[in-house]
């Protein structure tokens, strides 16, 4: 079984799999990477990052997560942050 993995690692489709893979792990990466400049760009200083973590917190309140009940999901504000 080891060697019909390694033949098929060695096959085109298994070179080309490995290159899609290559691909789209450098992509997610690089999208990590312009989050990370886009928000230090939109953050001064400590406080800005603050108000904003509040706001955040603020609109995910008691009523909020009665609502993501109320629709039958988990209440989770991930999309968000």
């Amino acid at each position: 079984m080891i060697q019909q993995m390694r033949d098929w690692f060695e096959s085109d489709a298994g070179k080309e799999s490995i290159k899609k893979i290559q691909e789209e792990f450098a992509f997610k990466e690089n999208l990590k990477l312009r989050n990370v400049e886009r928000i230090k760009k939109m953050f001064i200083d400590q406080k800005s990052f603050n108000k904003l973590v509040k706001a955040i917190i603020a609109k995910h309140d008691d009523r909020w997560v009665d609502g993501c009940y109320k629709k039958g999901s988990m209440p989770y504000p991930w999309h968000l942050l």
